[in-house]
Order: C-alpha cells, then sequence, then structure tokens
C-alpha cells in the first residue's frame, strides 16, 4: 500500500477480506474480481448479459474463490441495472 501511495495509484486489486480493510483504511479503493469483471461489463469489454453471466458461472463453478449462491444473485441483480 506504502508504493501505491508513492505511485499515486488509488485502487488495489484484490480479494482479501483483511487486506480490503486495510486498503480503505488507507483512503484507498479495494477492487475484487467480481468488481473487475461488473466493470468490464459497464464498459463493454463483455458485450452482453449472456456472456457476463457465463464468466460469473465460471468464476463461482472454477474458482477457488468462495462467493456464496447468495452473493451471486446479488450480483445478477446488481447487474440488471446497467441494462
Amino acid at each position: 500500500m506504502v508504493a501505491a501511495e508513492i505511485k499515486k495509484i488509488s485502487t488495489i486489486l484484490t480479494d482479501d477480506l483483511e487486506l480490503r480493510k486495510a486498503v480503505e483504511t488507507c483512503g484507498l479503493k479495494p477492487v475484487g474480481t467480481v468488481g473487475v469483471i461488473i466493470n468490464a461489463y459497464k464498459t463493454g469489454l463483455i458485450g452482453d448479459a449472456k456472456t457476463l453471466d457465463k464468466v460469473l458461472n465460471s468464476l463461482f463453478d472454477h474458482s477457488s474463490l468462495y462467493i456464496s449462491g447468495i452473493f451471486k444473485e446479488f450480483i445478477l441483480e446488481k447487474v440488471k441495472e446497467f441494462e
């Protein structure tokens, strides 16, 4: 985080909950895997909702990152707000 402050980087990529808390304490913005995917959808890198759904399902099914089914449903509902 010190390097981020020196380099004037305001966003830190991490899925680690404790690090996310520390990043916020330093006034930086933590973004996790799901945030990166949603941003890719919002900016058009992931072209449509069907592709986004495939990407999210792949993340939930094949990643070592634990994400609950409830969180997955929350994400899919939030994504509908962008359509």
